[in-house]
């Protein structure tokens, strides 16, 4: 899995010369309004829960299996809130 690629996909589409972790770390900033320090501190795992949309709609099928892990994750929350 490259979380890099959606990255690449981001920074193309934004037509930023920024690739990779680095655009990924602005979209969060201009995102959620966080701090690229913030964005760059991210475990993997928070990084797929706050790129959740981003990736759904990503065409890179190494993160498929990704996206089933988070989405499991969601699900489970939801579950655990309602009790």
């Amino acid at each position: 899995m490259r979380i890099e690629s959606l990255g690449d996909a981001i920074g193309a589409k934004n037509k930023w010369e920024l690739r990779g972790m680095d655009a990924i770390a602005l979209y969060l900033a201009k995102k959620y309004g966080w701090t690229i320090e913030h964005c760059r501190a991210l475990s993997i795992e928070n990084l797929l829960v706050a790129l959740h949309e981003e990736l759904k709609n990503h065409r890179n099928p190494n993160l498929i299996p990704v996206l089933d892990v988070v989405s499991d994750c969601f699900d489970n929350l939801k579950k655990i809130a309602k009790r």
